[in-house]
């Protein structure tokens, strides 16, 4: 039995429709009879989820795919622009209460050249996150100067219980209290991102003191910058830390150390500013990594070896000044001996329009070309990427 259906719905949704955010007008021929949509289990529907369009109207067409595609659509929110936010804070708050319980992902972009008198709206946006109570993953995409941080976490009263989230922080006693109010947060992604789309630090104030042990006790990974890890870190079990900006020194790492647990992944850049390019990060950098010698599981490593100019502008030349076999590769390698327990090791450059080695060069390097001489080093190696090339255990 086949069915023709065709729908269409524009501005404010009138029932069945209501429920999504999205305008709707489909045309398709659907092989389901009806007795057979009301008899298939829930954990199928996904399966047809991948035609969006079909998956629509079907839920146009009947209540029992309405309930559950209506419940696969909303668990994942993205809003990007003022009347997407607006109708989605109307539907939370005054529409059909039901929809609250389902978005677990919320996602907000509110960069200043995207959205225009964000102001105004505000409050919406705060409504918004008093009616989804079971949201677990909130992600608010902001420049340095937007209003909209600071004023969602003021006098926080949510009724979710984050896992997961990414904000432009403000960097003071209000977010600490924020903060203080989200016992089960396991990640935290901060930022100040600029209009250019560069990410830029910030430091706490000098008058807050590094996070207590009681806030964010389940804490367990950061993304972030040298100011937050530094403040939020200590004392915390932190095992995975991405830095965004480039370091010249070692003292990030003690900090990183008095993490409560020991450390599994780390992802960070350094620049390079002495030859041989492989000295700086044989005897200095991978040394003050002793304290994870044996705990460190995946490591990522940029070089930024290009802010003397008389450095060269190519992967290919910048290894070639280094006259030697293997290019001072050699030597890297040799130094995640010291790593018992290293399964996969990334190094690139911080620059990725530089990546200009081929296949001819890599043949005559083994370290760019052959596995088992990294895993001779490293025992536990089961994959290297170097400049994009990737190296792993057959």
């Amino acid at each position: 039995m086949y069915w023709d259906v065709q729908s269409s719905c524009y501005g404010r949704k009138q029932t069945p429709s209501r429920d999504w955010p999205t305008s709707i007008c489909i045309r398709i021929r659907c092989p389901l009879p009806n007795h057979t949509m009301a008899n298939l289990p829930p954990e199928l529907v996904p399966s047809i989820i991948g035609n969006h369009s079909t998956s629509l109207a079907l839920a146009l067409v009947n209540k029992y795919y309405n309930d559950i595609v209506t419940q696969i659509l909303y668990k994942d929110v993205a809003l990007f622009g003022v009347g997407t936010l607006k109708k989605f804070s109307v539907t939370m708050a005054a529409g059909r209460p039901f929809l609250r319980k389902y978005p677990v992902s919320l996602r907000i972009n509110s960069w200043p050249y995207s959205w225009g008198g964000i102001v105004y709206l505000l409050p919406d946006i705060k409504q918004t996150l008093m009616h989804v109570p079971n949201l677990q993953y909130l992600n608010i995409f902001s420049a340095g100067d937007d209003p909209i941080p600071r004023y969602l976490v003021e006098e926080p009263q949510y009724p979710f219980r984050l896992r997961q989230i990414l904000i432009t922080p403000f960097r003071d006693s209000v977010f600490v209290k924020f903060l203080e109010t989200q016992p089960e947060i396991e990640e935290i992604i901060f930022g100040v991102i600029d209009g250019d789309g560069t990410s830029r630090g910030q430091t706490w104030r000098a008058d807050i003191t590094p996070l207590q042990p009681k806030i964010l006790p389940k804490l367990r990974s950061i993304q972030s910058h040298q100011s937050d890890i530094s403040f939020m870190v200590p004392h915390h079990p932190v095992s995975e830390i991405t830095l965004f900006e480039t370091h010249r020194d070692t003292e990030i790492h003690k900090e990183i150390a008095k993490s409560s647990v020991p450390l599994k992944r780390l992802a960070e850049c350094v620049e390079i500013s002495e030859q041989p390019w492989e000295s700086g990060l044989v005897l200095r950098w991978l040394p003050s990594l002793e304290f994870c010698w044996r705990s460190l599981s995946e490591y990522s490593l940029e070089i930024d070896p290009f802010p003397q100019r008389d450095f060269p502008c190519s992967i290919c030349s910048f290894l070639k000044e280094r006259e030697a076999p293997s290019y001072g590769l050699d030597a890297l390698r040799n130094s995640l001996s010291a790593f018992s327990v290293l399964k996969k090791f990334n190094f690139n450059f911080r620059n990725d329009s530089l990546y200009d080695l081929t296949p001819e060069f890599c043949q005559t390097v083994p370290e760019l070309s052959r596995f088992d001489v990294w895993q001779e080093s490293c025992p536990s190696l089961v994959e290297v990427s170097l400049f994009k090339i990737i190296l792993k255990e057959m």
